[in-house]
Order: structure tokens, then sequence, then C-alpha cells
């Protein structure tokens, strides 16, 4: 993630997963697990952020974020009334085996759209010249990260270690437990890792499975709007949780049978 003037990683960190409102019409507006600075899409399963340069200046800035439902949202740059890219992400598994993004563009200013896919650490960026019409994005390829056959069953118990989304105040490879029951696509079950900073007490998981893929809510102790996604490889999950409102801005979670 980048680093701007004045701003602590801590602070970083939690701007990307703290979810804060605009002054937009209500109605107009969902809050999101983002924040202001990206916008969280497909479910939260996708981060998009967006900077732009000024052209009177050369500045680079951070465009301002706001969803507007679970698959769409706008950024703008100089005003909030004054709307510069609109994104959507689409489900495209069934069509052609690959998630897609669109976007488009009131703009001539140089931007640089980053679309990151939290579950698998994978991200596509998309750049407008300077002086350039924005030209529309409509990427049917973006990701080939579908859910794959079934892998193995999430259901039971698992071990392993919980690594914080804070590098910097937090020890990774802190003990991590979780325990799943599995009722046909349905799954509940808890989180925990507890010998840490930044680790967590019991927190629940209710959620689907898919294929390989399993994703969620989280609730409880300091969670609050927060997800999981997590892929299954046999014997092994990889959970990824991001959090919407709480100290802890999420992780990942390396467990096994």
């Amino acid at each position: 993630m980048k680093r701007f003037p004045g701003s602590s990683p801590r602070v970083l960190v939690m701007l990307s997963l703290v979810a804060l409102s605009l002054a937009r019409p209500a109605a107009a507006q969902v809050r999101g697990a983002c924040g202001v600075y990206a916008l969280c899409l497909g479910d939260n399963r996708f981060e998009i952020a967006a900077t732009w340069k000024d052209p009177a200046t050369g500045e680079q800035n951070v465009a301002r974020a706001v969803t507007l439902t679970a698959d769409s949202g706008y950024f703008w740059f100089f005003n909030e009334d004054n709307i510069e890219i609109t994104v959507k992400t689409l489900d495209g598994c069934s069509n052609n085996g690959f998630e897609w993004v669109f976007a488009s563009g009131m703009t001539n200013v140089q931007v640089v759209l980053t679309v990151t896919d939290v579950l698998t650490g994978d991200f596509k960026r998309y750049v407008n010249p300077a002086g350039t019409p924005f030209v529309a994005i409509q990427d049917t390829a973006a990701f080939a990260s579908c859910p794959g056959p079934p892998a193995g069953d999430v259901g039971g118990e698992w071990v392993g270690t919980f690594d914080s989304a804070d590098m910097v105040d937090c020890d990774s490879g802190t003990p991590a437990r979780a325990a799943f029951e599995r009722d046909g696509a349905n799954v509940t079950g808890t989180l925990q890792a507890t010998q840490n900073f930044c680790g967590f007490p019991i927190v629940r998981f209710e959620g689907l499975i898919d294929g390989d893929r399993v994703s969620g809510t989280l609730a409880g102790d300091r969670f609050t709007k927060a997800h999981a996604f997590g892929v299954i490889s046999g014997s092994t999950l990889e959970l990824t949780l991001v959090n919407g409102f709480g100290f802890i801005p999420g992780g990942k979670m390396h467990l096994h049978r």
C-alpha cells in the first residue's frame, strides 16, 4: 500500500479498512468496508483504489470513494459533487470462468486504477494517461479466480497461525484455531487467535462454500462489518479476514487439519 505524507503505517491500514461516510444523499450511498480511499466490491471480495495527478500542480492525489451497491461505486477527485470514475465488478464465472471489472470515466487527467482480489492477493492496474479522455474498461478476463472443483470439506477443526494486516505493530505467526459446521452450502463456525497484541478472542463466522472457496461474515469482539474469504486445498485452508470497523484491521489465517 502506498504511504502518504504525514500518515503512519497504522493509520494507512486503518484508513483502507474503516468505513467513513461522505456528505452524499443517504439513499445513494451504502457504507462499505474499505472507507473513503477505496471501494470494496463483489461483496467485499475486490478492493479498488484510484490515484490521479493534478494537471495544474503535478501533485499525485488519492481519489475519494463512495460505495453505491455491493458491486458498484464511484470516485471523485476535486470535490464530492463532481463524479470522475464509476466502477463495478461482476461474477462472470458461469460465463467464461473469470471475474469481470468494468469502469468508465468522465475525465482526461492521469488516473491509475488498481483492483485487488483480497482472496488471492492478485491485482490488476489500469492507467489513463494525462490529457487523454478516459477509455472505458470492460475487462471480462480480469481475474481467473473463480471457484474450482471441491478440494476438501471445510467442516471440522483447524489449527494454524494468524498474520495481522498491521505488519508494523503486530507479530506474525500468532497461534490460531477455527471450527466449522457445514449444512449443504451453508457454513457456520468460530475463529480465534488470542496470543498476540493484534489477536482476537472467538468470533463467529457465517457464510457459504462454493467449490474450493468459502466466504462469509464475521461478528464478535472487535470485528464489525467484517468479512472472510478462504480457499480450501485438501487439508489446508487459507483464510483472509477484512474488518470494517474495529481495532483489528484484518489479516490472514493459515490453517490445516
